[in-house]
């Protein structure tokens, strides 16, 4: 009985190394980049990207995201083109970081009508209010994609806010504080 007890706590406790280097294994073959301070790499590989704003029916260059959406159906689009220059296949997954209430009113929070709207090859992945997205401080902008080695891959997000807010809303506001883009090699 004592033999089988001691060798279910070694059991236990392999298990338990094996699934720590597993996850230090993962996390030293992902990386992350942010937008407007990019993060190191780890392992030599690296993703580029470019943000773009549509203004007046064209996208333009930007370094953040600026939100000030102040009228019920008003919309802002973004674009980020996320580049592979490597000859490897990259898994990606896009998010808004740091998303937080500054100004609440309350119960009521402006993420309940705020819309993220997220095409990727003109297909539509995401498309819901940032109070059902939002998981921690992270919002998925891209629901995961693929990139081959020395392509690109482009996604289109718009902010709306609903038609439907009313006045309850005004004054309230919410804080994005990065994009983060994570990718793993394979």
């Amino acid at each position: 009985m004592k033999k089988r007890l001691q060798l279910s706590l070694i059991g236990l406790v392999g298990s338990v190394l094996l699934f720590i280097i597993t996850s230090l294994a993962w996390f030293t073959v992902s990386e992350w980049v942010n937008i407007g301070l990019f993060q190191g790499s780890v392992t030599g590989q690296t993703i580029s990207y470019q943000l773009y704003v549509l203004e007046d029916g064209d996208y333009v260059p930007v370094s953040s995201l600026d939100f000030d959406l102040t009228v019920p159906g008003e919309e802002k689009s973004y674009r980020l083109v996320v580049t592979n220059p490597s000859n490897s296949i990259y898994h990606v997954r896009v998010y808004l970081a740091g998303v937080v209430d500054v100004v609440t009113n309350g119960d009521t929070s402006l993420m309940e009508v705020i819309q993220l709207e997220s095409t990727i090859d003109s297909q539509m992945v995401v498309n819901d209010t940032f109070a059902n997205l939002i998981a921690g401080q992270l919002i998925d902008v891209s629901e995961g994609f693929t990139i081959a080695g020395g392509q690109s891959e482009t996604i289109d997000f718009s902010f709306i806010i609903l038609s439907s807010a009313g006045n309850i809303y005004q004054g309230l506001s919410i804080e994005i504080d990065e994009i983060k883009i994570f990718f793993n090699v394979g």
